[in-house]
């Protein structure tokens, strides 16, 4: 009896030997799969760059050519290297594996000989998140400027009145003379503007410091370049990667966008254009320091270029650049993507999260336009990470701007233009003897593809979300000048976000769509954070 036990023990262990390694293999393979952000089929890009994070105390962490070797491991052992390609249907050449850098959020950064399929992508990922030791893994995705086309006319509009005839005298009134009447987003009655106007009155940003991630800046005799040469590159696409300076070279001829778009120094004009000064327009706070970082090209920003961008201005240390002269207090984001039905910025962006919970945990309150797609904002990024202020737009008369996204992540809204169209369909034209008011009036170059050196201030119509955010990100400046003007400590972030969503001016009329508390109204945003 004894002896049969002992041989039907002995068969129980050796098919119990037989099963783990399986069952021990499916539980490493879901565990990995948590691990990696995965590329969707709906997804068009191809991907040569992966972003890792290996655990602290580990031996492969901070140790590049363990990295490249545990990289080409997974090459090897995921056979990627000879999949046939879903798309091409050509069997992939062989794949090799280098060390690029390490990132301010402490991942590393690799990149493959040449670019993966989805397919191909998932396969490596998930091999190389196999390693115990990798705490994520994700590639390293685009993130692009968003245009929303200026569209074209129809006969103006009698309803339209001007400043003069409905608002009163301001302590503060600059001279800058395509102030009045095409800002009208600074100072227009009611609801149609933002009342930076009477924010003036209290604060001008002194003291404060914005970082604007994008494009860079063009010449512009109204730009206020003094601290240009305080950003960088962080383009991993420019050849002037790592240099200082962040200037705008404008569009490559050829390129697939068409011309330069200057959109960085749009941006940075209606943040901080010299004000008063006789010439050009006026910029919400026109008194700050404005570090301009050039990472957004023509084609797009990658999300390790982003994250080290947003770490380096939040006065974090990036491996390459000296450490930031002026960390900002507030950043512009004008910029991002609409994600593949199923991502989320939490869940599929782990890089990005990490360098907005390091941002915010240094007191730094980030404000990002909510995309021009006509969608829901829960899948657009970088403006749905967690501790990111979004900022849809309205137009003229205080409505959802047709090209506006929406939903309850936009925190609140802001007048940029985009008037809704007649009933033929016609939008305004944003001509100065036509409807001015459709449009927001910005600092440009007049360049094609490359900037030129203009001596007089050119001036550019626009309309988007981008241009929504900056007004956000002055009154943002001009709440933190305020406070320190009477001694009170410094805001939190979550602070900053609460005062401009509850003194938000109330919609004219309910939109078509959620976008946010209301209005914004820098002049009450201002008065509540010197009041609490």
């Amino acid at each position: 009896m004894k002896s049969f036990f002992n041989r039907r023990h002995t068969v129980l262990m050796a098919a119990m030997l037989l099963i783990l390694p399986a069952a021990y293999a499916t539980n490493r393979q879901q565990t990995a799969a948590s691990k990696i952000s995965a590329v969707s089929n709906q997804e068009t890009d191809t991907y040569d760059r992966f972003i890792i994070s290996y655990r602290e105390g580990s031996g492969i962490r901070n140790n590049p050519a363990e990295v490249a070797k545990d990289v080409q491991f997974a090459i090897t052992t995921s056979g990627v290297g000879s999949m046939v390609s879903a798309r091409s249907g050509a069997r992939g050449s062989p794949l090799t594996a280098t060390y690029k850098r390490k990132l301010g959020v402490g991942a590393e950064l690799v990149q493959t000989s040449r670019k993966l399929d989805p397919a191909e992508a998932n396969a490596l990922m998930q091999k190389i998140a196999m390693n115990p030791d990798v705490v994520y893994v994700e590639p390293d995705r685009k993130l692009r400027i968003e245009v929303a086309a200026v569209p074209d006319s129809h006969p103006p509009r009698a309803e339209v009145g001007s400043k003069a005839s409905s608002t009163v005298p301001l302590k503060f009134d600059p001279n800058d003379p395509d102030y009045d009447p095409f800002q009208w987003n600074f100072y227009a009655p009611g609801s149609s503007s933002a009342n930076i106007n009477n924010g003036w009155n209290l604060a001008n940003g002194t003291n404060v410091t914005i970082a604007v991630i994008d494009s860079g800046m063009a010449p512009n005799p109204d730009s206020n370049d003094t601290w240009v040469c305080d950003g960088y590159n962080f383009s991993s696409d420019d050849a002037a990667y790592g240099e200082k300076c962040a200037w705008d070279p404008g569009h490559p001829p050829g390129n697939p966008i068409g011309p330069s778009t200057w959109h960085g120094t749009k941006v940075a004009g209606v943040i901080n254009a010299k004000t008063n000064n006789g010439i050009g327009l006026a910029g919400v706070a026109y008194n700050a320091r404005l570090v301009p970082l050039r990472t957004v090209p023509y084609d797009g920003a990658y999300v390790s270029d982003v994250a080290n961008s947003i770490e380096w201005a939040s006065g974090g240390h990036v491996e390459g650049f000296e450490d930031a002269a002026y960390p900002a207090q507030v950043i512009n984001m004008s910029f991002g993507n609409l994600l593949p039905v199923g991502q989320t910025c939490a869940d599929n962006y782990p890089t990005l999260v990490r360098a907005v919970q390091d941002a915010v945990a240094r007191n730094v309150v980030l404000v990002a336009s909510a995309g021009n797609n006509n969608a829901n904002n829960a899948t657009h990024i970088p403006s749905s990470c967690p501790g990111v202020i979004a900022v849809g737009a309205t137009d003229f008369f205080g409505a959802r701007a047709w090209y506006s996204n929406y939903g309850e992540a936009v925190a609140l809204a802001a007048p940029a233009g985009g008037a809704r169209p007649d009933s033929t369909g016609n939008y305004p034209t944003c001509a100065k003897n036509q409807e001015w008011w459709g449009c927001s009036w910005m600092l440009s170059n007049s360049g094609t593809y490359a900037p030129s050196p203009d001596e007089s201030p050119y001036i550019a119509v626009d309309v988007g979300t981008s241009f929504a955010a900056p007004l956000v990100t002055g009154t943002v400046a001009l709440m933190i000048s305020a406070r320190q003007n009477v001694g009170l400590p410094a805001a939190t972030p979550a602070q900053i976000r609460d005062w401009l969503t509850s003194s938000a001016r109330h919609f004219p009329s309910t939109p078509d769509q959620p976008i946010g508390s209301g209005i914004l109204d820098a002049h009450a945003a201002v008065v509540k954070a010197i009041e609490n």
